[in-house]
């Protein structure tokens, strides 16, 4: 008899490492099974000769229950697990048009007015991918792995694949598109008539670059095509950081695998904020990404990959390594919290990696003989309107400060709140309404722009 609290203790144990390894989880189920553990073991018999000791094991075990039922309860409502609870939100409608009444006097043949159409605003909602791409039909396009220098991409040769995303609320279309791609696993993109007779224009970055959401002729590479009459490599890739950018330009075999022989006078690296963190390794999606760390002096040096160089040494790196984990936690609210103390924490060492790196992309575009620019995107639109039906919009004066730090030393940027007027992005016009990601109409402008400008540069009027 004495000794089933201690058994009972240590398969309670061994229950909560267990739920933690096999589930991805945390602070719900370990945490509260770790507490039933403790108060298990506060029950053995030479544990209470000792009162204090007793006492103490009691306080924990009943503090680690509590805490996990309150994660379980925080993390379940974060899950939407307390939805069917709520009542079921309508979807709103835009009011019909005011109809002007006829007066007595007024002739009868006169024509009825059409029933304006009701029609479905955009509410913010989250999406569901219901065609090839973001699901199980799109399994095999990709390849990954440590052996590939990105991290992942596209296979060579792909067949298109139809991109479809719908409102989980209201069933909405948010857009429904299709992606080509090229026989190097570049997304395909509109050509001049001859593409072997100029210079290529290469363009570099993430979904925003690869036209997430957008036809293979809206993106920007390929309205560029149009707009200057060059041919153009859509290197983009969703999920793509700066890292990624860097490499292709940095790696001589990467780069004859993506680019060709063909020589380049323009390299394009569209950025945002977040680049700065999937530089860092802190996203599950590419373990496989390419790693960089800053030397002594300050110059990117390549690593491997982030599951290489990740077992790092210090303070700062055991407590990042420590949290990155848990940012790809199953509990909701214990992965966003995580983030948020990561982010804290690694800010400063994650903006100084890629400032290094969007300069070094500088130095490895002039060495191949190609000018470089920036397209910073400045402008921060909310993806979905407020009730009046006008959206949230602002310049990032972070962004705007680090590209101010980017032309200090020489490089070329391109501030998109320079371009895309704030009176038209109240208006939802730059994104795709209900994703987020820019518009073909935002495209169209920064390639008419793009296309201006760089025919004043030297290079480019070669």
């Amino acid at each position: 008899m004495s000794r089933r609290p201690g058994l009972l203790a240590l398969l309670l144990l061994l229950s909560a490492i267990a739920t933690s390894a096999a589930l991805n989880l945390a602070f719900t189920l370990p945490l509260l099974l770790l507490g039933l553990s403790l108060l298990a073991f506060s029950q053995v018999w030479w544990l209470r000769r000792w009162k204090s000791a007793r006492d103490g094991t009691l306080i924990l075990g009943m503090t680690a229950v509590m805490a996990g039922l309150a994660f379980s309860a925080v993390n379940a409502a974060r899950s939407g697990w307390f939805d069917a609870l709520k009542p079921r939100p309508s979807v709103p409608v835009r009011p019909p048009a005011p109809v002007a009444t006829r007066k007595d006097g007024d002739q009868a043949s006169q024509k009825p007015v059409p029933k304006p159409m009701q029609q479905v605003l955009v509410i913010d909602e989250p999406g569901k991918h219901v065609a090839d791409y973001g699901t199980s039909a799109s399994e095999g396009a990709w390849v990954s792995g440590p052996e590939e220098s990105l991290g992942y991409r596209y296979r060579n040769g792909l067949q298109p694949l139809k991109a479809k995303l719908l409102g989980q609320t209201s069933g909405r279309t948010i857009y429904d598109v299709v992606y080509s791609f090229d026989e190097r696993g570049n997304r395909a993109s509109s050509q001049p008539s001859d593409p072997l007779a100029q210079p290529l224009v290469v363009f570099l970055g993430g979904s925003f670059m690869f036209g997430e959401g957008l036809n293979d002729q809206e993106t920007l590479p390929s309205l560029f095509s149009m707009a200057a009459g060059r041919p153009v490599v859509n290197a983009g890739m969703h999920g793509y950081g700066t890292h990624q950018a860097y490499r292709l330009l940095d790696d001589p075999v990467t780069y004859q695998k993506r680019i060709g022989d063909q020589p380049v006078d323009l390299a394009v690296y569209r950025m945002i904020g977040d680049h700065a963190n999937r530089a860092s390794g802190r996203y599950s999606w590419d373990r496989h990404g390419p790693c960089y760390q800053l030397s002594a002096e300050g110059k990117p040096q390549y690593q491997g990959s982030f599951l290489r160089c990740g077992k790092r040494w210090g303070f700062h790196n055991a407590a990042s390594n420590i949290l990155q984990t848990l940012s790809n936690s199953a509990e909701p609210f214990t992965r966003d919290m995580a983030q948020t103390w990561d982010r804290a924490l690694t800010e400063r060492r994650n903006q100084r990696r890629h400032f290094e790196l969007i300069v070094g992309m500088r130095a490895k575009a002039v060495a191949r003989g190609a000018d470089f620019i920036v397209v910073n995107e400045t402008l921060s639109p909310a993806r979905t309107p407020a009730a009046d039906g006008r959206y949230g919009c602002s310049v990032d004066q972070q962004s705007v400060d680090f590209g101010n730090g980017l032309r200090a030393l020489g490089v070329k940027v391109l501030d998109t709140h320079q371009v895309l007027s704030l009176e038209q992005c109240y208006e939802g016009t730059w994104i795709t309404p209900g994703d987020g990601h820019p518009s073909a109409a935002a495209n169209r402008q920064l390639a008419r722009v793009l296309a201006e400008e760089l025919k004043l540069s030297p290079r480019f009027g070669q």
